[in-house]
């Protein structure tokens, strides 16, 4: 499964992820997710799900974690 995440960043981009088996039954589109970017960490929001991304999956980074508590924005606001 693959996550797009929109990070805070000046240009308006999401980015593919790999969702681990462990992660994504917590994973839902509008929460706060926790994700590797170049030499840091991040957090971004989970703006959806999808089965393949157009990116080799050997490339995809791992998302990390998914922060606790319900989705901040609702998949409809999405």
């Amino acid at each position: 499964m693959i996550a797009q995440v929109a990070l805070p960043l000046p240009h308006l981009e999401v980015f593919d992820y790999l969702l681990s088996e462990e992660i994504q039954p917590k994973a839902k589109a509008g929460c706060r997710v926790l994700v590797p970017f170049g030499p840091r960490k991040m957090v971004g929001l989970l703006v959806r799900l999808q089965e393949a991304s157009t990116i080799p999956k050997e490339k995809l980074k791992p998302l990390l974690a998914v922060e606790p508590g319900s989705p901040l924005i609702h998949e409809k606001q999405l």
